[in-house]
């Protein structure tokens, strides 16, 4: 590479210590505002040998691409020219007059093999799918492919986020029946999505006062005027028993109150039946120590639960799985002799993730995480 100094503007002249270095020294006569050029010309030379320190910087970050990519375009087709050339020295060169398809192809295969972090939408900070989110986070940095974890308001946010091409997020926890409802009012994110594997079991759990007129889930179908509370809009009881009012729409006679669960059985239970309360829903693991179930459990003479029965709840996905199942759930063991059981329906927590958000590579990782290290992603799911 050639470099030439010289005047732009300025008073008088300006003698250059060394006009063709490029570090030198430049003398003014005329004291003033002086500015000054500096022309750079490339010859095939010292462009060419730019351009393999490039590629050699290149080649050491990612060695085996280039080896891929070497042998690839070793070999060539009759008549045309070779890519590369021995020299006397038996070293391997390239062809000048071919070097520029060749470094672009190998920009494009690196290019191609820095696959972006996988985004995992999970739930609010702290809770059972941010937990999980943070595990798988750590079992793929093992495989050296970055993870970043959001948190959110719940399954319905993980799937919008999932579904938004605009969005980073590429994997995202959900309910079953969460997902059945987004996929009724978003056909097309069927073709869209994939399944990675369940992570645990969920049943709804609907409590009352030991005094209320709700005695099963049929007491709240029928009268109207009362209020369960479901928690906030976008969470995954909302989700849940909207769902349920789709399934089953004389639930409808009952309406939801956006209210903390904790909250609501305060009302309750101060209340009795004089509160616009008279139920409160949890979504959680059989076995889970929530704040609500807790509460229900040191409490038997302030709550109870109320079974869950409707066969009219029953509604398959996609792939022909069941959303809920009815089963005898036991959320505490043998205390004063037995066991505290409940009839309910139960779903499945999902991870799913958008099949074009995601490299081939990253869609394998993911899988054999899934099928070999499952465990210790979603932890002990009988709990």
């Amino acid at each position: 590479m050639t470099v030439t100094w010289t005047r732009d503007s300025g008073p008088g002249t300006v003698t250059f210590g060394k006009a063709n270095a490029a570090r030198t020294t430049a003398t003014f006569p005329v004291a003033g505002t002086h500015v000054l050029k500096l022309t750079a010309a490339a010859t095939l030379e010292t462009s060419a040998a730019a351009r393999n320190r490039g590629v050699e910087a290149a080649v050491r970050a990612l060695p085996a691409q280039y080896l891929w990519i070497y042998k690839h375009f070793k070999t060539r087709p009759p008549g045309e020219p070779k890519l590369y050339r021995t020299t006397t020295t038996g070293e391997i060169d390239m062809n000048r007059k071919s070097a520029w398809p060749f470094v672009f192809l190998f920009a494009v295969g690196l290019a191609q093999a820095a696959d972006p972090p996988i985004v995992i939408s999970t739930g609010k900070s702290g809770g059972g799918y941010n937990t999980i989110g943070e595990r798988l986070k750590s079992v793929l940095a093992e495989q050296d492919q970055p993870a970043q974890v959001l948190t959110s308001a719940g399954s319905i946010e993980n799937l919008t986020r999932l579904d938004d091409p605009q969005s980073p997020v590429s994997v995202g926890l959900t309910q079953a029946d969460a997902l059945q409802y987004y996929l009724k009012n978003h056909p097309g994110f069927a073709d869209r999505f994939i399944g990675l594997g369940e992570i645990g079991k969920e049943c709804v759990f609907i409590v009352t006062g030991k005094d209320s007129d709700i005695h099963s889930d049929s007491d709240l179908q029928t009268a109207k005027g009362r209020l369960i509370a479901v928690q906030s809009p976008n969470s995954g009881v909302a989700v849940t028993w909207e769902y349920m009012t789709v399934l089953e729409p004389a639930f409808k006679n009952t309406a939801p109150a956006f209210v903390d669960g904790a909250e609501a059985l305060l009302q309750i239970k101060s209340g009795g039946k004089a509160s616009k309360i008279q139920a409160a829903m949890v979504v959680q693991r059989p076995m889970a120590r929530s704040t609500e179930m807790q509460v229900v459990l040191e409490n038997p003479k302030d709550f109870r639960l109320v079974p869950v029965k409707d066969w009219d709840l029953n509604d398959k996905l996609p792939d022909g799985s069941a959303v809920y199942t009815f089963e005898n759930v036991t959320v505490a063991e043998k205390k004063w002799g037995f066991d505290t059981t409940v009839d309910t329906i139960c779903t499945r927590g999902l991870m799913v993730a958008n099949k074009a958000k995601l490299t081939a590579d990253q869609r394998a990782r993911l899988s054999k995480v899934m099928l070999l290290a499952a465990s210790r992603v979603v932890g002990e799911t009988s709990k």
